[in-house]
Parts: structure tokens; C-alpha cells; sequence
């Protein structure tokens, strides 16, 4: 009975070492294939600072996130300016700053046009999705940005 005590804990050892250095042989990967997540989320809150915001908005909801292949900002916004006044405004701020306009599309809300769009713009390895609602009654938000790496975002590969 003693030997079974023994060989199980030996194979419980084993198979704890096996575990912890699958997980530090991942970290070690992670940390020499990928860049700092952290440094890249603090360079993009820095881009993002040099945007003003438009002056009659506030904002609604704020996500920072700092993770391998998915570090993003995302931010909403509500404001009584048409989407035309916020398009203009933004246009020119992101082109001030070195933005440049990549991508445009109509959004549609369940195959409806409701007058939503999506202007995707580009600087470096990052870029910037802005998004308008549009007439969606009761959306609670005017447009919002996405900013994320390129990486991350396969139009602009």
C-alpha cells in the first residue's frame, strides 16, 4: 500500500512540474514574440489625448483593454450634432494629427439603413474606427470610437 502512496505522488509531482512549466514556457513566448501590451495601450491613450473631443458631447461608456492581440480603446459618446457636423469635426481633427482616412462603409442595423457608418482611419500600426449611429431610435449613443493595432485588424493588413 505504501508503494501506491508513493508512485501517486510521485505522478502528482510530475504532473504539477509539467503544468507550471507549460505556463511559464508560454509566458517567456508571449513575452518574446508579442510586444508590451501595456506600452502599447499607454501609446494609444497617448494618440487618443491628441484628438479633441467635440465640444458639445460627453461620453457614455470607456473600455481600455491590454491583452496580446487584442489591445484596444473603446469609447461612446453622445451629442445633439448631426453626424455630418460630428464626421466634419473628426475629419479634421484626425487629419490634423496625422490620421489617414482608409476605409468608409454604411453600417446596417438587421439589414436596415438607418444611416450608420463607419470611417476607418490609419496612422503608423494603429487605427481608428469611428462609427455613426445614425437614426437608430433609442440606441443611446451618437458614435463611438475604436482604436486598436493593425495587427488586429485584418482590412488593413
Amino acid at each position: 500500500m505504501r508503494e501506491y502512496t508513493h508512485h501517486k505522488t510521485i505522478k502528482t509531482i510530475v504532473s504539477l512540474a509539467l503544468f507550471v512549466s507549460i505556463i511559464v514556457a508560454f509566458n517567456i513566448i508571449q513575452r518574446i514574440t508579442n510586444p508590451d501590451q501595456n506600452k502599447l495601450l499607454e501609446r494609444m491613450k497617448l494618440e487618443f489625448a491628441k484628438i479633441d473631443q467635440l465640444p458639445n458631447a460627453f461620453t457614455l461608456h470607456e473600455s481600455y483593454l491590454a491583452a496580446v492581440g487584442k489591445t484596444s480603446i473603446s469609447i461612446t459618446y453622445s451629442t445633439p450634432s448631426t453626424d455630418k457636423e460630428i464626421q466634419d469635426y473628426y475629419d479634421g481633427e484626425l487629419k490634423r494629427n496625422g490620421w489617414k482616412l482608409v476605409h468608409q462603409e454604411k453600417i446596417y442595423d438587421w439589414f436596415r439603413d438607418l444611416g450608420g457608418k463607419s470611417f476607418v482611419y490609419n496612422k503608423l500600426d494603429l487605427f481608428i474606427d469611428m462609427e455613426y449611429a445614425g437614426d437608430r431610435k433609442g440606441s443611446g449613443w451618437a458614435y463611438g470610437f475604436y482604436l486598436g493595432a493593425k495587427i488586429n485588424n485584418p482590412m488593413l493588413k
